[in-house]
């Protein structure tokens, strides 16, 4: 298998890891919450998990798979309300200043030309919506485009409101797909595949050169 080693993460009690920058007592995680990334990348206090969502998983599920909405209608209030959902902030809400997660991220790409990624965040993924039942590869195909542009985020994602795919793009390593629909949302199964492919991200990013276990 070659030289690949796995990479165990750290709970946030455990004395500071050689390299992190040191921990404010304020952006500790809530109690029984462990972060995979290092500290200057833990959420502050006002953005962590709420634990009382206020849209429930099954809100959203029958929500977007009653709607008929368009690509540019349904977009930004699907990503909102799954954000909802997660209890995490939206881009306008994390970042005003749309430098590091925002909507209708303005790209250039290699064959000089331009276009928008849907939602992108720093240093995490680039998102591509397309109307229900169009073409994820073809959603796919734009963020591989822009990606360049886009910081080469580590995670690539595809959405039709009701199917989604999410695209590993680590360094030195083959992409994985990662499949799901909003029925599969009420079972389980994608949170322990985007858990698998969250560690995956933590681990490509933090720990260059080393492919995730």
């Amino acid at each position: 298998m070659g030289n690949v080693r796995k990479v165990k993460s750290a709970p946030f009690d455990e004395p500071k890891s050689k390299g992190c920058a040191s921990r404010d007592d304020a952006m500790l995680p809530a109690k029984g919450v462990r972060y995979t990334h290092p500290p200057e990348m833990w959420p502050s206090p006002k953005f962590r998990r709420n634990p009382m969502p206020s849209l429930s998983l099954l809100e959203f599920v029958e929500r977007w798979k009653a709607s008929t909405l368009s690509e540019r209608a349904a977009s930004h209030s699907h990503f909102i309300d799954l954000c909802e959902v997660l209890g995490q902030p939206h881009p306008a809400a994390a970042d005003q200043s749309g430098d590091t997660f925002t909507f209708e991220k303005h790209v250039s790409t290699l064959d000089d030309g331009k276009g928008f990624a849907d939602v992108w965040k720093r240093g995490f993924f680039a998102w591509e919506y397309k109307g229900k039942h169009k073409s994820l590869s073809a959603a796919y195909a734009q963020l591989v485009r822009y990606q360049g542009d886009l910081e080469n985020p580590p995670l690539l994602v595809t959405c039709d409101q009701e199917r989604f795919e999410v695209h590993t793009n680590f360094t030195g390593t083959r992409p994985l797909v990662y499949s799901f629909t909003l029925d599969e949302l009420l079972t389980g199964v994608p949170t322990r595949i985007v858990l698998s492919a969250a560690r995956s991200a933590a681990c490509a990013v933090h720990q260059p050169g080393i492919a995730p276990s």
